[in-house]
């Protein structure tokens, strides 16, 4: 690399893109969004409030095979994000029937109800970091459906035996980051690496 090219490539970062999990509003009733846990079973996380809970699992992932939901398939080569939402109530409260209405920032392609199939897809679309216990899929008298990127859930949840479900959306766009412009003492270094090459040819043609 020639020592022009190398201080252009001092000067600048790389472009570089993160994943971003599709953002979830809640339009309305009682939910509540939450940090990535890192133990999910029926005690923890739970709640005293009866507030539905949700979080981000993995994000941007590339389907190698089909994918089987409660609510149809999804096509291998499809890249989704998928989102834990829940209703997982504390000794205190005891029980809870509650309602929500979430809107996701993606189109909405599938819903995991079931109890064997929310527990089976912990290894594919469950969170990193989160280590998952056995879990209940949704009871038999609630309900969830969904319409684009709007999610309607109704859930009821007494201590150790909650409401759980797994959302698969489109996988939110990449953010891109613009260059970085490396601070002008950060220039010096690579200049003065040329100087104290440049002393040392004159010395040798000497």
């Amino acid at each position: 690399m020639s020592f022009k090219k190398f201080v252009l490539a001092a000067a600048f970062a790389f472009v570089g893109s993160s994943a971003s999990a599709a953002l979830i509003n809640v339009d309305s009733g009682h939910a509540l969004g939450i940090a990535a846990p890192t133990i999910v079973d029926d005690d923890t996380p739970a709640t005293s409030t009866g507030a539905i809970q949700f979080f981000n699992e993995v994000s941007d992932l590339l389907l190698t095979d089909d994918l089987l939901t409660t609510t149809g398939l999804i096509k291998a080569g499809t890249r989704v994000d998928s989102h834990l939402v829940f209703l997982n109530v504390d000794a205190q409260l005891g029980r809870a029937v509650t309602q929500a209405t979430l809107s996701f920032s993606t189109e909405i392609l599938g819903l995991i109800t079931d109890r064997a199939g929310v527990n089976n897809s912990h290894g594919l679309l469950g969170g990193l970091g989160t280590a998952y216990g056995s879990l209940y899929g949704l009871n038999w008298n609630d309900a969830a459906t969904f319409l684009g990127g709007q999610l309607n859930v109704q859930m009821t949840a007494q201590e150790a035996r909650g409401d759980w479900i797994r959302v698969v959306t489109v996988a939110a766009p990449m953010i891109q980051t613009a260059p970085v412009p490396v601070p002008a003492s950060g220039l010096l270094i690579p200049l003065g690496l040329a100087g104290l090459a440049a002393l040392r040819r004159r010395r040798r043609t000497a």
